[in-house]
């Protein structure tokens, strides 16, 4: 059953001004033997009004349309009713209609985009974006392409393919009938324009549809036969670009002179435990939202896509939101996007084509300026002791970059001990893959705060230090842990990193020492325990056997050679020997315990 929809009915629907479908447009008060309808006239280049066509609406508010004439009792903007556009009013068929909205469109556009049906040509143009539009995906032949060849003899074709039968088949249509190349742009989770804007509103809307733009895919080009079986990149000369150099990817945060990471590049911070990793990440998001600074660098603001392997939705949204209310709310909730995979397994690389097609499938390819893996390991399904596992990680995180067309950041641990001895480079727990892989390496390691330091014991002090592929060294600052965030702390530039011989020369190489009584110690406990063991099940404890009992009770990656030079007279903090006992070398305890 077809009922009444109006004009007024129309507008409200597409969040147009009805002014403007008035008076850019023509969209007027129709009538279908009877019911109301909203009245759309189509025109050619000249604007003269060729055809009307009707929407209408069936009980359940679903479009109905039907070619025909406007009422009597109707008039356009002007004055003029159906006496006037009666003659104006032809059989034309629909594969002989011009693109509906070309005499909105300038001659000399660089660019047009076709789309199905008039709303959208509308709001496209209400968007300030120039295009056209057939009245079904069947709709464009021989003649429309060359309406648009005649009229618009400089524009590259763009279609906006709808996610649907009617998309398949318009960009087919294109594709037989365009006689070139022309590009193809997807919106989405978003059907069509209209349903963007209606989403979005104007300002987000022409963000995101220009985003999509950006991303759109050739399409009608013939590929040169080729044996080649995969796509990697040809050998370029230096001396095709050496007098035109193509840009570098432009920083999205810091700039050319003090940057830290550009457009398409791989950061991974890495740190300890209680040095906030997670937290700096989230603080990283919130900033890039609003466009706010974040460690002292400036941040573009650009939409971030958290995919968060630790926390549920409840708690990880209650983060976001602590972290956004301590910075005083500085946050845009409708450019971050949260995709939570804790408690879901799968290998890496399911875990990479499920984030590619969640996002491109949600947001175009493009839409992001950042994807915060949190943390790595959680993503990662192999060794991380592995190279050969972590370089298959990291380009799967390499094709994440380059499909959806945006930053990565990563999290990662330390290895267990004291690590201040070693570089920034070199702290990463597992492969030497970690320092060598991302473009942006974020060290944060503990300071040691003087006892009169007066600062809350729930606080911690760090030091940042960034070993950067693409910018200049930057010196490393300190940053003090309040929790939720990371705030400088320039005060404590002259402390020293736990561990490091700056710390040892301070302390009088206490620290070092301290540490190795701790691990003798407890070893010494769990050496007691397997000679304990091998007196219960009757075994005799040669170095080998009460080695191996060792191994089972430490997390340590101890070797025998090692194990054995523990038994030695002349490493005293062990009290321990390995005797000959018949004919077999058993370890004793040497102090009588």
């Amino acid at each position: 059953m077809i009922v009444d929809y109006t004009p007024q009915d129309y507008a409200a629907q597409k969040r147009l001004p009805l002014d403007y479908l008035e008076s850019a447009w023509g969209v007027m008060g129709g009538d279908w033997y009877g019911t109301s309808a909203t009245a759309i006239p189509w025109r050619d280049a000249e604007g003269n009004v060729f055809r009307w066509r009707l929407r209408l609406a069936d009980e359940n508010g679903r479009k109905e349309e039907r070619w025909g004439c406007v009422g009597p009792a109707y008039e356009d903007a002007e004055g003029r009713g159906c006496d006037f556009y009666q003659g104006q009013t032809s059989d034309i068929p629909n594969d002989r209609l011009p693109p509906y909205g070309c005499g909105k469109v300038a001659p000399d556009t660089d660019y047009l985009l076709l789309v199905e049906g008039e709303s959208d040509v509308q709001t496209l143009h209400f968007l300030d974006f120039p295009a056209v539009g057939v009245p079904g995906a069947s709709c464009f032949g021989e003649y429309q392409a060359e309406f648009i060849r005649e009229h618009f003899p400089n524009a590259e074709l763009i279609v906006c393919k709808e996610p649907d039968r009617g998309g398949e088949t318009l960009v087919a249509s294109v594709a037989e009938h365009w006689g070139g190349p022309f590009e193809v742009v997807k919106l989405g989770k978003y059907k069509d324009p209209s349903e963007a804007f209606v989403d979005l509103g104007r300002d987000e809307a022409q963000t995101f549809i220009s985003v999509a733009l950006a991303q759109a895919e050739p399409q009608g080009t013939e590929a040169e036969p080729s044996t080649r079986t995969d796509e990697l990149p040809p050998i370029v000369s230096l001396s095709e670009v050496w007098g035109n150099l193509p840009p570098r990817a432009e920083p999205i945060i810091g700039n050319e002179r003090d940057g830290l990471l550009r457009k398409g590049h791989v950061m991974l911070v890495n740190a300890p435990s209680k040095a906030g990793k997670s937290w700096l990440l989230d603080e990283l998001g919130v900033c890039m939202s609003s466009g706010r600074p974040w460690l002292g660098y400036p941040c573009r603001r650009l939409p971030v896509l958290f995919a968060d392997f630790e926390l549920d939705r409840p708690s990880f949204y209650n983060r976001l939101k602590t972290v956004a209310d301590a910075m005083g709310g500085a946050i845009d909730p409708s450019m971050i996007d949260t995709l939570s995979l804790r408690g879901h397994t799968a290998s890496t690389e399911a875990l990479t084509d499920h984030i590619i097609e969640e996002a491109t499938a949600y947001r175009p390819s493009g839409y992001y300026g950042l994807l915060v893996l949190d943390p790595i390991y959680l993503f990662g399904s192999g060794d991380e002791n592995s190279a050969g596992d972590m370089r298959d990680m990291m380009r799967q995180i390499g094709r994440l970059a380059t499909t959806l067309g945006c930053s990565v950041a990563l999290s990662h641990h330390y290895a267990k001990g004291l690590s201040g001895a070693k570089s920034a480079i070199d702290r990463a727990s597992g492969s030497g893959v970690f320092a060598r892989f991302p473009d942006a390496l974020l060290d944060l390691a503990p300071v040691r705060v003087p006892d009169d330091a007066g600062i809350d014991p729930d606080d911690t002090v760090w030091r940042l230090t960034a070993t950067l592929r693409e910018f200049r060294p930057q010196r490393p600052t300190t940053w003090i842990f309040q929790w939720p965030l990371h705030m400088p702390y320039p005060f404590g530039d002259e402390w020293a990193v736990v561990g490091s011989p700056e710390d040892n020369r301070q302390r009088g190489g206490r620290t070092h020492a301290d540490a190795e009584a701790d691990k003798a110690m407890g070893r010494i406990v769990l050496i007691d325990r397997a000679l304990a063991r091998c007196e219960e099940e009757g075994a005799t404890p040669t170095p080998e056997v009460v080695w191996s009992y060792f191994c089972e009770l430490t997390d340590e990656d101890v070797r025998l050679s090692t194990f054995k030079s523990w038994l030695r007279p002349s490493r005293s903090q062990y009290p321990f020997s390995s005797v000959r006992d018949g004919t077999a070398y058993v370890v004793t305890r040497t102090d009588g315990a």
